[in-house]
């Protein structure tokens, strides 16, 4: 499950990724491509890795109260994600230019 959370001391908001644990093949998928993309400075990387075993505090969502979990926090782009505008693009059939496409995935 994905939803839009907001920090209550700075009003920021994040994108907030849930997993249930019989989600955790989903979990350590998502953990392991963050960790590859906190190589480059040009994609969207989790602030925050939350593995199950570290919860205290049951997660109450739709009426159903999960005691393990885990979940990952990214920054909230309110016009969108790198990928965003390559789906736009990609969807007006704009091609990028080699020298762009070199730049965004160094």
């Amino acid at each position: 499950m994905v939803f839009l959370v907001e920090e209550i001391e700075s009003s920021r908001q994040y994108v907030l990724k849930f997993y249930r644990h019989d989600e955790d093949k989903s979990f350590q998928a998502e953990l392991n491509a963050n960790i590859t993309l906190l190589k480059s400075p040009y994609t969207q990387k989790a602030i925050k890795f939350v593995i199950e075993n570290e919860n205290q505090t049951p997660f109450i969502v739709e009426n159903s109260m999960f005691k393990r979990y885990s979940y990952i926090i990214l920054p909230y782009c309110s016009k969108g994600t790198l990928i965003d505008l390559l789906i736009a693009a990609n969807n007006k059939k704009v091609k990028l230019s080699l020298d762009l496409a070199c730049y965004f995935f160094k």
